[in-house]
């Protein structure tokens, strides 16, 4: 007899597994079938991993204070692991929203502990204490290491290095810099610097940050009276896209002030095609709209957009540890799991168990970047150890998993 099986393949009978199922998100505005949920567990461990649950309404904040912008309500019913708890009583989750740029804290939105229909269950003990970010500051949170500078310019000494994960306030930018302190951040460092301005990675209330001018030898870049095309941008910073439209994911910004080579347009000339500043290979697109032009636009070439591709895969299952009655089995574990690309495309994934089951490939549809969630379940029928696995084939290769462990006692 096998420990496991697959319960919620879609759409297709599995022949000699004698299940069908269908996970596949509904197109806006057909009606949600009627689903037939899983059994329910014969005995809920009283063991697991901290979950926060509303038993009513509860307001969600971007960060973890009241003085922070409302992100939204968490509805009665509702329920999400915690990811991460401040040493002042904000318990973190991540909503499952796409979320293209935030990497780390930032991902959390954030509920208080001891909120009238606020309910915590499992080891929350065991949650990571996190600095949390406070409201209205604007933060940098760089996605790769990144060198702090004593001064914008290549040539002065690097005073600290911000690694993933670490964040800092940015005070003021300039052309191809910005100024960071990370004595607001979660460094721990007492170090004002600065970094350049394609490693930004910014998150807050990052509109109104002071531009400075500065003079530096290495930074400067040429205003083009005449020869080859430019742009810069028509009043602030504007956001350059992974491809020529609205569809397409962010993939950096261009400072107010910055003066840009142009690459190529899009055939229909709606965009032009650029790479981001001091980071040469890294192609974006900057709406005409977005955008004043100088030098020989005429002769630009028309480039074909990218090929939107899947940029995430990741899998949870809940509970992560379950124990229960050696008798009492068979016992299913929760599992989510969501994809995320750049663009409009068509996904192709499957879903794989641990028991060696592996579902037919099925198919999403993206019109534009962000993410699509899937909820299925993994019934086990003995202790042990057991993985969910969500592979794409194709535009591009990525998995996610997720692990859980199963005990009993007699």
């Amino acid at each position: 007899m096998r420990s496991s099986r697959w319960i919620a393949f879609p759409c297709i009978l599995i022949l000699g597994l004698g299940v069908s199922g269908c996970n596949l998100p509904q197109a806006p505005g057909t009606p949600s079938p009627t689903a037939v949920p899983p059994p329910s567990p014969t005995v809920t461990p009283t063991e697991g991993p901290c979950m926060i649950i509303a038993d009513s309404d509860l307001t969600v904040y971007q960060r973890p204070s009241v003085a922070a912008d409302v992100f939204g309500t968490m509805m009665a019913g509702e329920s999400y692991p915690a990811g991460g708890q401040t040493a002042d009583g904000w318990f973190g989750f991540d909503p499952g929203v796409a979320q293209a740029a935030n990497i780390g804290v930032f991902r959390l939105r954030w509920v208080q502990e001891g909120t009238s229909g606020l309910r915590l269950e499992g080891d929350c003990a065991s949650v990571p204490v996190v600095v949390g970010p406070p409201p209205g500051i604007c933060f940098d949170m760089p996605m790769d290491t990144t060198q702090v500078y004593e001064e914008p310019n290549l040539a002065s000494s690097v005073v600290a290095t911000m690694e993933l994960g670490d964040y800092a306030a940015v005070i003021e930018r300039a052309t191809d810099w910005a100024q960071v302190d990370l004595g607001q951040g979660n460094t721990g460092l007492a170090v004002v610097g600065w970094v350049e301005e394609w490693t930004l990675n910014m998150n807050g209330p990052c509109e109104a940050l002071p531009i400075v001018t500065v003079s530096s030898p290495a930074t400067a870049t040429p205003v083009p009276t005449a020869g080859p095309a430019a742009l810069t941008p028509r009043s602030g910073d504007i956001t350059c896209r992974f491809g020529p439209g609205m569809e397409y994911a962010p993939g950096g910004t261009i400072l107010g002030g910055a003066v840009v080579p142009i690459l190529g347009r899009d055939e229909i000339g709606g965009w032009w095609a650029i790479d981001l500043p001091r980071h040469p290979g890294m192609r974006c697109w900057v709406s005409v709209d977005d955008a004043t032009t100088s030098g020989d636009t005429s002769s630009v070439p028309v480039l074909p957009p990218p090929s939107p591709y899947v940029s995430a895969v990741t899998v949870s299952m809940t509970p992560e540890t379950a124990t229960i009655a050696c008798n009492a089995f068979p016992y299913t574990f929760g599992v989510r799991f969501t994809i995320e690309v750049t663009g409009p495309t068509t996904a192709t994934f499957r879903r794989i168990l641990s028991d060696g089951h592996t579902a037919p490939a099925e198919t999403v549809e993206f019109l534009e970047f962000g993410s699509q969630s899937f909820s299925d379940y993994y019934r086990v029928g003995a202790a042990g150890t057991y993985w969910f696995r969500v592979t794409t084939s194709s535009p591009n290769a990525v998995s996610g998993e997720a692990t859980v462990t199963m005990s009993c006692s007699p």
